[in-house]
């Protein structure tokens, strides 16, 4: 799965926002989807969005938690100057076992 934008325009001047139509989108993932998937991951850079929403929306609309195993987190990169790490969004992977 691609990180749906935050906020964007059609070709019509429609408006997309991921607080408004994520569950609209995964409902269209899941429509192309494998009956028997090996790996799905969900990432976002939006407020309001955390690690666990994303857990929760890949359980709603795609996968049942029993099938495999999560991991869930932030991310973020390095600052090497500084040593801190930036926050850079959360992330959710599910994994069927058969993909390391």
């Amino acid at each position: 799965m691609k990180d749906p934008p935050t906020y964007g325009r059609g070709p019509k001047g429609e408006v997309w926002k991921i607080e408004d139509q994520l569950s609209e989108l995964m409902l269209h993932c899941r429509q192309v989807l494998s009956d028997h998937p090996l790996l799905i991951l969900l990432t976002t850079h939006s407020p309001g969005f955390s690690a666990l929403t994303l857990k929760n929306m890949v359980i709603k609309f795609l996968v049942k938690p029993e099938a495999g195993t999560f991991e869930t987190g932030e991310m973020f990169i390095h600052d090497t100057g500084s040593g801190l790490h930036l926050p850079n969004g959360f992330y959710s992977r599910w994994s069927n076992g058969a993909v390391k």
